[in-house]
């Protein structure tokens, strides 16, 4: 048969070839962790919206991070592409912009901003075309394609519950709670362990993230008898219940949730018996654990270089550790992209700015072993205080 078809088996051989040819390079195409191909990281954030406050930030954060990474050569040879989509602090118009994440700049990776509701619309279609997430909220229902570097939610409601009850002497208090996942959240955990620091919740309710007066409900609090307020709170919201309490003339303490400085300086020149949760990238270089003070100062030095000063610094070092997080992914795995960036993603460790990470298949937070990062602070101005202090050890 050779003899009798020599040009057609010179033609099949050549065809054949040319496959093996063609799948070899559909190999390193996808998975340019064979090529010095840059990662293309998405990221979709509230600049504007309720969140702008903290997502702005963290948009500039995720650049700044980028930024510092590609002057030192790249992860693993790799630049970073970072495109950012305003999702407006809605979840519908976040499911918009993670589909021109995915479908205009081919996103490797997607990144968000604070929206609990957006990463649980979001997930599923990040999910189908097999690109990780890593986001600034709670888990979604199946996170198996998310992984979160939001600080832990049960540490933010310890944090508060332990300060009333051990330093307040509170034994009833009213904890009011934004109406998204990431509040919901927080209510259900307040709900099951307030009991074990000995504090009853008077009451447990939640309220619109962009309510411009929540005095009925303050009342009710003061009616109940709470000796304190306990919020877990993002946004102009912080302001508004800071408000109101002065003007009914309330006393109690008021202990608020982590959020933007500037959000929560006003806060507390609007009502004088306010607390809040603070970060060590707040207090720096007030900061005892020498592995956390020094990722703060490794953010604070590429801030510094940009003009800024603490307003915004809480959103943009969530946005850095996003960055942070991937970047050890990467180098350790050598992956970018797809299941096998997935699957170094769920081993990473990280030292962050405001917690440590040790993830694994059954923890996508990272942080069920880490001890509970937060001190307690009142800010006199733009002077921030520790009346509470951090933990000396970043071990749970």
């Amino acid at each position: 048969m050779r003899a009798r078809h020599p040009l057609r088996a010179s033609l099949v051989a050549a065809l054949c070839l040319a496959a093996v040819l063609i799948a070899s390079c559909g190999t390193s195409i996808s998975s340019n962790s064979s090529s010095n191909a840059p990662i293309q990281v998405g990221a979709a954030v509230g600049r504007t919206g309720y969140l702008a406050a903290v997502d702005s930030p963290l948009a500039s954060g995720i650049q700044l991070a980028a930024n510092y990474v590609n002057s030192q050569g790249g992860v693993d040879g790799h630049k970073l592409d970072v495109h950012v989509i305003d999702m407006a602090s809605v979840a519908s118009t976040g499911v918009t912009a993670t589909n021109q994440l995915l479908n205009q700049y081919n996103a490797d990776v997607i990144m968000t901003g604070s929206s609990s509701a957006g990463t649980a619309a979001e997930a599923p279609i990040a999910e189908r075309r097999q690109v990780p997430m890593i986001v600034e909220t709670v888990l979604p229902p199946n996170p198996r394609w998310v992984f979160s570097a939001l600080p832990l939610v049960n540490n933010f409601v310890s944090a508060e519950l332990g300060y009333a009850s051990k330093s307040l002497h509170a034994s009833t208090v009213g904890f009011i709670y934004s109406q998204t996942p990431y509040g919901q959240q927080a209510s259900q955990i307040a709900q099951q362990t307030a009991a074990q620091y000995g504090i009853k919740l008077a009451v447990n309710a939640g309220v619109d993230a962009t309510a411009t007066d929540v005095s009925p409900l303050l009342s009710r609090i003061r009616d109940a008898g709470a000796q304190a307020i306990l919020s877990i709170l993002t946004g102009p919201i912080q302001l508004v219940v800071a408000k109101n309490s002065a003007s009914l003339g309330l006393n109690m303490p008021l202990i608020m949730g982590a959020d933007d400085p500037g959000t929560l300086q006003s806060a507390s020149a609007s009502y004088a018996n306010s607390y809040l949760l603070a970060s060590a990238p707040q207090a720096y270089p007030d900061v005892p654990i020498a592995s956390r003070k020094a990722a703060v100062k490794a953010f604070r030095d590429q801030w510094a270089k940009q003009g800024q000063g603490l307003t915004g610094i809480v959103g943009a070092t969530e946005g850095w550790d996003e960055v942070q997080l991937l970047v050890a992914a990467v180098k350790a795995s050598h992956a970018t992209k797809g299941p096998a960036l997935r699957d170094a993603l769920e081993k990473a460790s990280l030292v962050g700015t405001t917690t440590d990470y040790h993830y694994s298949s059954g923890d996508h937070t990272g942080q069920q072993k880490v001890a509970n990062p937060f001190a307690i602070g009142q800010y006199h101005g733009t002077t921030l205080k520790l009346v509470a202090p951090f933990p000396t050890s970043p071990a749970g």
